[in-house]
């Protein structure tokens, strides 16, 4: 040993080169401590894991599963397993899961049955060319009647000598479906009945079909041309009412 207690051998070495092997040596020391520290805490906290883990799971029971928290439609938080299927939403009348079951074809409603009822009318006093009608008398009008494209076919009683038929609410169209008013209207034809043959007196198309229940009017007017033949003056008066 030297002075003051150094050892001889580092006694002996240049100041310099004894300074740093001094150094690196106190580094040296102070680096295995700190290992020797972190070393011993990462030992400390894995046992410390494994004792909470095995404190949790001492009564038997399995780990609760995970909850997965998603926004409702309400805005409000709910709870769904992770291992169900995400909740469908329930609409009255339609079973959950049913494919397509808001697309089903609702069924088309039952049709509505219809009676056409001849009121009265207005007749031209000369035919087309300005003649009259039965050797100067009026005609003896009744009416034919078409509906729709049923093409059903009705007719009325005969009024005889009148150039103002009055009908008297009767029926020459009975239970009519309405589909078939709807998809073609009505067309009614008006003659003059006689012995040898019915003279025509009109053809009215387009006829309206509403307001059920109050008097309608159906008009054509002189000279036009009809299927029947050239048309003169008239007009119907009729009422679409619910069948008896």
């Amino acid at each position: 040993m030297g002075l003051r207690g150094t050892p001889l051998w580092e006694a002996a070495q240049p100041p310099r080169e004894r300074d740093f092997r001094r150094g690196f040596a106190e580094r040296s020391v102070v680096s295995v401590l700190h290992w020797t520290v972190d070393m011993r805490v990462s030992w400390m906290l894995l046992a410390f894991s494994l004792t909470a883990c095995a404190a949790a799971t001492d009564d038997g029971e399995p780990l609760p599963d995970p909850v997965i928290r998603e926004p409702t439609d309400a805005g409000v938080d709910g709870e769904v397993k992770a291992d169900d299927p995400k909740p469908m939403p329930i609409d009255a009348g339609v079973e959950p899961g049913t494919p397509d079951a808001m697309d089903e074809p609702e069924d088309p409603p039952e049709p509505t049955y219809w009676d056409v009822v001849l009121v009265d009318g207005d007749i031209d006093s000369t035919d087309p060319e300005d003649d009259s009608w039965d050797s100067l008398s009026d005609p003896d009008p009744f009416v034919q009647v078409i509906a729709g494209d049923c093409f059903s076919l009705g007719e009325s009683s005969t009024i005889e000598d009148s150039l103002t038929p009055n009908f008297g609410d009767e029926v020459v169209l009975a239970a009519h479906p309405s589909d078939c008013l709807e998809s073609g209207g009505l067309l009614f034809w008006v003659f003059d009945s006689d012995a040898v043959s019915d003279d025509f007196i009109c053809e009215l198309t387009d006829c309206p079909l509403t307001p059920t229940g109050q008097t309608l009017e159906c008009y054509v007017e002189r000279g036009t041309e009809g299927s029947q033949g050239t048309n003169a003056a008239c007009a119907i008066r009729y009422k679409i009412v619910p069948a008896q």
